[in-house]
């Protein structure tokens, strides 16, 4: 079985339509098979073709892609493949089979359970925001096609607590979500907590600088005592994050005690991309540079799960 949710139906790339690319800003990995097959198409070019074009993107192939390291030579922080109209120049002359697997599968995330496989779009992609973000019915997950298989004991528990928190979160106001996440974890969720979080943000390794900015920014305005008022503004958008969150990284868990730091961090997540939307007042933005800077780095996800355990640990000691 495949499952997905409900905003991502029909998903499709903007192409030169979008505004961040994800052809530009990232380091961008070549795998193995990828180039061996560009180092087919080098040797197979034999300097004399009708098609100018291909024999242009050839001579690129040779220069612009660094085959010990596995990399494509950004230039500018641009792929060079990027055309002027926002396209792959490698898909417009030789198709999707010459893209690398991180091309060809990108923004797409993966969990794997023993009868299902679980798929979903990453927030780092300006349309996979716009559907989540425009979404007009409750979040939900629907089985796109089946996989032989038994669930494991741990795998049911764990996909039966997430699927009722998801169908919480859609029935509930913030409060209740709070109130309910925080008897399920045992963990105090409070003003102090969610500031020392956007405080661990600053610590991370952070690609884009005026992320850092934005992030000191918020935490200077930051009230401890109200900082849930904001949230409840933008109380939707909130519980589209959560279950979100809570779907793409809930499923990696380990054990138990893993799954609940997941809850808390898909928690203290939706509450910092609506804090520090604040700095701009653009919520799609905040959500998708917030997955940018954590989602797709796995040590700034790490270090922000090692960090929720510190805090359970400091929680308990206090109790």
């Amino acid at each position: 079985m495949q499952n997905s949710f409900n905003a991502f139906k029909n998903f499709c790339c903007k192409k030169g339509k979008c505004d961040n690319s994800c052809c530009k800003g990232w380091q961008i990995d070549v795998d193995k098979k990828t180039l061996e097959k560009y180092s087919a198409l080098i040797s197979s070019f034999d300097g004399v073709t009708a098609d100018k074009d291909k024999a242009k993107i050839i001579t690129k192939l040779k220069t612009c892609v660094d085959y010990k390291n596995g990399k494509m030579k950004m230039q500018k922080g641009v792929c060079p493949f990027l055309n002027s109209d926002g396209l792959c120049e490698i898909i417009i002359h030789f198709g999707k089979n010459y893209l690398s697997y991180i091309c060809k599968h990108h923004p797409r995330f993966i969990s794997e359970f023993s009868d299902r496989i679980e798929c979903g779009y990453g927030l780092a992609c300006e349309k996979a925001t716009e559907m989540l973000f425009n979404l007009n019915e409750p979040l939900r997950i629907f089985k796109v096609q089946s996989k032989s298989g038994r669930l494991t004991d741990f795998e049911k528990h764990l996909l039966c607590e997430r699927d009722n928190l998801i169908d919480f979160i859609n029935a509930n106001g913030i409060n209740d979500i709070i109130d309910k996440i925080q008897s399920l974890t045992d963990f105090t969720i409070d003003g102090k907590t969610v500031k020392a979080f956007l405080t661990k943000l600053t610590e991370l390794e952070i690609t884009r600088p005026y992320w850092k900015t934005a992030i000191n920014s918020c935490i200077s305005a930051f009230l401890i005592d109200n900082y849930t008022l904001k949230i409840e503004k933008e109380c939707d958008v909130f519980k589209k994050l959560l279950s979100f969150f809570l779907y793409r990284h809930t499923s990696n868990s380990a054990d138990k005690l893993d799954f609940l730091s997941r809850v808390i961090f898909s928690l203290l997540s939706a509450i910092a991309v609506i804090l520090l939307a604040e700095t701009d007042n653009d919520l799609q933005n905040s959500a998708r540079e917030y997955s940018v800077q954590v989602e797709y780095s796995d040590e700034n996800l790490f270090t922000l799960l090692d960090f929720i355990e510190e805090q359970k640990f400091i929680n308990a000691c206090k109790k």
